[in-house]
């Protein structure tokens, strides 16, 4: 059986020639908001965005992937830019 959540990351960086980070997941938008505000004051920018994520039951939580069937692409989503 397939099992989806909704969970909000900020994605972030300080340096254009760095990959960015991902925070953890969290259950909330206003929760990544926060964490957002955290992280620009420590310097750094990039975006807080929203994932539609699935697995199946009998995995652990190291399943979880973003859930394309049914979200008409819309399974990550930027929700906004810090």
């Amino acid at each position: 059986m397939k099992i989806i959540r909704i969970v909000y990351f900020c994605v972030y960086t300080k340096n254009n020639d760095d990959l960015p980070l991902y925070s953890m997941p969290f259950e909330t938008e206003d929760a990544a908001r926060g964490e957002a505000t955290k992280l620009t004051q420590q310097g750094y920018w990039g975006t807080i965005e929203r994932h539609r994520q699935a697995k199946q039951d009998y995995e652990n939580d190291y399943g979880w992937l973003p859930d394309w069937e049914g979200t008409n692409d819309n399974a990550v989503v930027v929700l906004d830019y810090f």
